[in-house]
């Protein structure tokens, strides 16, 4: 059975451009929930200076994270304009297609965390 997957991007906001990455989390947020369903949660956070960004997705298994990551890439570069990758963080056990783009990842030097082995919890359903 697959498990739910975690995915957390955390970024460097570039100077001036804090309402630029907040209308760009706004913008995918929008798109995301109509045209992928596997990605039941997006979430962006902001740190009190404006500086450091996360967002935050959940994939209900590694079809639906795989199934994302291969269509977001023009959302990425919009992205890229205004903020610089600091890490992703992975929570759950990812396609091998995912592990092989994330190695490609941390050849740039970016930081890529996985722990893979989920040792227990819960995803209660439903539970906006």
């Amino acid at each position: 059975m697959s498990e739910p997957i975690v995915l957390i991007c955390k970024q460097r906001i570039k100077r001036g451009q804090l309402e630029a990455y907040k209308q760009i989390v706004r913008r995918d947020a929008e798109l995301l929930f109509k045209t992928k369903p596997g990605t039941v949660v997006y979430l962006g956070y902001v740190n009190e200076d404006g500086t450091e960004a996360s967002t935050v997705h959940v994939f209900p298994d590694a079809e639906s994270m795989e199934a994302h990551m291969q269509s977001v890439a023009e959302m990425a570069i919009a992205g890229y304009r205004v903020v610089e990758n600091i890490s992703f963080e992975i929570y759950g056990k990812p396609s091998e297609a995912i592990l092989e783009a994330l190695e490609r990842v941390a050849l740039t030097g970016m930081a890529v965390s996985i722990k893979a082995q989920t040792v227990g919890g819960y995803v209660r359903p439903g539970s906006g």
